[in-house]
């Protein structure tokens, strides 16, 4: 929820400071009042398109700087997270802007120093803002999985598929990395052929094919050994 809005140099409007309490705040006034200048002060704090025409006459740089209070939104605090900077929910989350009147920009949340991109992720998160030209967020299918999972309260299932979706990946990982490893392998050459064995050797005696094996094998290695003459082979 925005609690605060603090506007310096931005186009008309030198110093502003407004707070916002809970339920409706309704700003109204005459065309050319300025509260376009608000929303677009909010805007840049939120991490909209900032430019050299928003510093107003004669001020070297305009700053908006918008504080919420952090919502307990598991999602919006790992986007949070992981870009860096530390929130805690319940707490102040300020972002603010600075635009110089050259043209360039900077920003900040929280007062840690933080890209324009990372700015703009954020804020769309707590705001949403229903013009005219504006894109409104229902109608972005990107975020409809996000509420309807919000709204059936199923953070807990969602981390329990996260974890296993990254234990899978890793799972499949290892099994192409072996089946690689097995694929580079040289093939081995066949020991056993029919032209190893006696003429008219029973092939599909099973035991007799292992006693021969046993046999040959014990044959070579007394050979090597030099251990005398081999024995005869079964018949």
């Amino acid at each position: 929820m925005l609690t605060s809005l603090s506007i310096r140099d931005v186009v008309l409007v030198d110093v502003l400071d407004l707070e916002v309490g809970t339920g409706l705040t309704v700003l109204t006034g005459e065309t050319g009042a300025g509260k376009s200048i608000i929303l677009d002060a909010l805007g840049l704090a939120l991490g909209g398109r900032g430019e050299a025409g928003l510093v107003r006459a004669g001020a070297k740089q305009a700053v908006a700087t918008a504080v919420f209070t952090a919502p307990d939104d598991p999602d919006l605090m790992a986007l949070i997270a992981d870009k860096g900077f530390d929130v805690t929910p319940g707490e102040d989350l300020i972002l603010r802007r600075v635009v110089s009147a050259d043209g360039r920009s900077r920003a900040w949340v929280n007062d840690q120093p933080a890209g324009i991109a990372a700015l703009r992720e954020i804020g769309a998160r707590l705001v949403e803002v229903h013009g005219q030209h504006e894109t409104v967020g229902l109608l972005d299918w990107k975020t409809h999985r996000a509420l309807l999972d919000a709204y059936g309260g199923l953070a807990p299932q969602l981390a329990g598929i996260a974890g296993a979706s990254e234990r899978l990946k890793t799972a499949e990982a290892k099994l192409a990395a072996l089946r690689a490893a097995a694929a580079a392998v040289p093939a081995p050459v066949s020991v056993v052929h029919p032209g190893m064995f006696p003429l008219g050797f029973n092939m599909d005696n099973k035991a007799l094919l292992l006693r021969f094996l046993y046999w040959s094998l014990a044959r070579d290695v007394k050979r090597r050994l030099g251990l005398g003459p081999s024995a005869r082979h079964p018949g």
